[in-house]
């Protein structure tokens, strides 16, 4: 199958930090999050299902992508690997969901 998806998400952070050495933060908060989109989705070949009556069947759907409101937690490090470089991982909570992610900056 092939498919299309269109989607915005908005994510709102209070995020106070405390600097724990001269190369190392800490930082955390809550967050509120909201997701909206359309998903729609085909088979790419001529494939069909056959039922009575010499009518096909296709596969095509289409769905509406609807994240109702969250409010979550996160909790972060940012690590200074030099000068204009820096390392970072956080982790997100919500009552429906977790998420780890981590990260490069690079500053010009």
């Amino acid at each position: 199958m092939r498919g299309e998806l269109s989607l915005y998400e908005i994510q709102i952070a209070l995020t106070p930090s405390y600097q724990l050495t001269e190369r190392l933060s800490v930082y955390g908060g809550p967050f509120f999050y909201f997701a909206k989109g359309d998903l729609d989705l085909e088979k790419d070949s001529p494939w069909h299902i056959w039922i009575p009556e010499g009518r096909a069947l296709s596969l095509e759907s289409s769905y509406d992508i609807e994240e109702t409101t969250r409010f979550g937690g996160h909790l972060g490090a940012q690590y200074g690997v030099s000068e204009r470089m820096g390392f970072g991982i956080e982790y997100q909570h919500t009552a429906g969901a977790d998420a780890v992610t981590t990260g490069f900056t690079w500053r010009l």
